[in-house]
């Protein structure tokens, strides 16, 4: 039945855009397979491979837009919907920018767009390298609703090279709202400041809606836009989030996260870092405890052509859960990339715990881009 749904949704769609010469079709596609087996159980589980945030067999993500430019359909899945759970999340957002200046309105430098569709979650801006690809400093702003009523909307500012902003709100009430602004004072730097409120982030901050408010400031340097070294890749920054999160029945209190990192490479090859300081409550008491998470990863782009290996080390608790150890494989060949994912995770002090016990995992899947 989701074969047929998920195939079904995409020759409609692409049926749509060749008969509409004036719509542009893109998207991509994800599917495979992971075969994880268990060091302390000693038993094999194996399971669909999408992007590791949902359980639907395959993921296709699709954007019908105007040529113009003046608006833009996107489609995707997630852990809560899209084309493999029986019913699509999709966003429509209109370049007002482009429309006024269709009607011999014009803004100058000024851009603004606006989107509205059932989205749940809504990631807000941040200076930040993100240099290992973890999403540590991720902040989310979040929906009235956490089932299948997804009511967000968004308004996005800009001008120039100078600024960009965000407000994403849910007008149901309940004050779910995100506001963010990042400024170039000069090129090669970047600062930013981001507020949501009953928001998330992605690796902190709890579930959904439970953070009464939280706060970032970020910062981020391209230091070889300074020294101009050919082929040379230098960049760090950092940021710092303040949050008031529930933590019992009636209580709240105050939690810090201090995130910083650096990535280096020339050519090639690259190696990113990540490192997190969270302080975070024991339970359900204002007792807080320090946790250091910190993740590396390095990159070989087109040892040979089309051939792309990366490596990874991840720890997100220095005391208690251990650590991953993984490598990734891919090889592009006629417009489909082909993946090998080998991971695995040593050192937990909980084995019988399945989220928190040591495994290796292998993990094939394709990937395409149209």
């Amino acid at each position: 039945m989701k074969k047929a749904i998920v195939l079904g949704a995409a020759m409609l769609l692409a049926g749509a855009a060749a008969f509409a010469a004036d719509v542009k079709f893109s998207g991509a596609f994800k599917a495979g397979y992971n075969f994880k087996y268990g060091l302390d159980t000693e038993k094999w589980t194996n399971s669909e491979k999408t992007d590791g945030d949902n359980k639907a067999e395959a993921e296709l993500d699709a954007d019908l837009a105007d040529a113009d430019g003046l608006w833009a359909i996107s489609f995707g899945a997630d852990q809560d919907g899209g084309f493999g759970d029986y019913y699509m999340k999709a966003k429509l957002t209109v370049d007002l920018t482009k429309a006024l200046a269709a009607g011999g309105v014009d803004l100058g430098d000024l851009t603004i767009k606006a989107s509205i569709g059932n989205q749940d979650t809504e990631n807000m801006s941040s200076a930040y390298g993100n240099y290992s690809g973890r999403n540590y400093q991720q902040l989310k702003a979040t929906s009235n609703n956490n089932d299948t009523e997804h009511t967000l909307t968004s308004i996005d500012l800009g001008y120039g090279k100078l600024v960009s902003g965000q407000y994403k709100f849910d007008p149901t009430g309940k004050l779910h709202q995100g506001i963010s602004a990042v400024v170039t004072p000069v090129d090669g730097v970047k600062v930013s400041a981001t507020y949501v409120q009953k928001g998330k982030g992605k690796r902190f901050f709890g579930k959904q809606g439970d953070s009464n408010w939280i706060f970032q400031g970020a910062a981020d340097v391209d230091v070889n836009k300074f020294i101009n070294v050919d082929k040379l890749t230098l960049k760090a920054g950092l940021f710092y989030d303040f949050a008031n999160k529930d933590y019992a029945a009636g209580k709240d209190g105050n939690l810090n996260l201090i995130g910083a990192g650096a990535k280096v490479g020339y050519d090639k090859y690259s190696v990113g870092i990540d490192y997190v300081f969270e302080q975070k409550f024991k339970g359900a008491t204002d007792d807080t405890k320090n946790v250091n998470h910190m993740m590396v990863k390095a990159i070989a782009s087109n040892i040979v052509d089309g051939l792309t290996l990366d490596g990874w080390f991840r720890d997100d608790d220095f005391d208690t859960d251990g650590y991953l150890i993984g490598a990734d494989l891919s090889y592009k060949f006629a417009k489909v990339t082909y993946h090998l994912d080998l991971e695995g995770q040593f050192g937990t002090k909980d084995g019988t715990d399945g989220k928190n016990a040591d495994y290796v995992q292998i993990t094939p899947y394709v990937t395409l881009s149209f």
